[in-house]
């Protein structure tokens, strides 16, 4: 059996639909995507044998000073 931790690459994220139903959730699936490609989002994917079988997001500005501070403080989310 083969671990890893990767990057997530922009072509695979609709692999990311293994660990979360993206179809239900569209809304925040289409949010996603377009964070990843501005780069405000960084997404590492966990797999086990290149299976998709989890992740975490780090968010760089989410407007909201509860969750990101501009140089100071980023978000974790879908750990």
């Amino acid at each position: 059996m083969k671990t890893e931790i990767k990057t997530l690459d922009i072509p695979d994220y609709q692999k990311c639909s293994n660990i979360w139903d993206m179809q239900r959730q569209s809304e925040l699936a289409d949010k996603f995507y377009n964070e990843l490609l501005t780069g405000n989002r960084t997404t590492y994917i966990y797999t086990i044998d290149n299976e998709f079988v989890g992740e975490i997001s780090l968010v760089k500005e989410m407007n909201d000073s509860d969750y990101t501070i501009p140089n100071q403080r980023i978000y974790v989310s879908l750990l």
